[in-house]
């Protein structure tokens, strides 16, 4: 699992917030495989991806821009994604 900068795509999901890094930032797609992108982030902020358990399975910082990360050696299954102090997005991982 990782990070790999600038991505682009469609199938998004806007995270809410009141603004700051949150925005217009918005994670996509949604349902994914091997990779999501969370993009338009405003400045660094880090990032959490929980499973359903509560157990965090990947940490890293976000940079501004868009960010792609990773997640192909994760199970199928619902995660969280917590962008910073924010309420967690639900992300689902499909099976191959």
């Amino acid at each position: 699992m990782g990070l790999v900068k600038n991505s682009d795509s469609t199938n998004s999901d806007q995270i809410d917030g009141t603004g700051g890094i949150l925005s217009g930032i918005r994670l996509f797609p949604n349902p994914c495989r091997d990779v999501f992108t969370i993009s338009e982030v405003e400045r660094q902020v880090p990032v959490y991806l929980n499973n359903a358990l509560g157990k965090t399975v990947l940490e890293s910082t976000l940079q501004a821009g868009n960010n792609t990360i990773f997640i192909g050696d994760l199970p199928a299954g619902v995660y969280f994604v917590h962008v910073g102090d924010f309420p967690a997005k639900i992300l689902v991982v499909q099976p191959e």
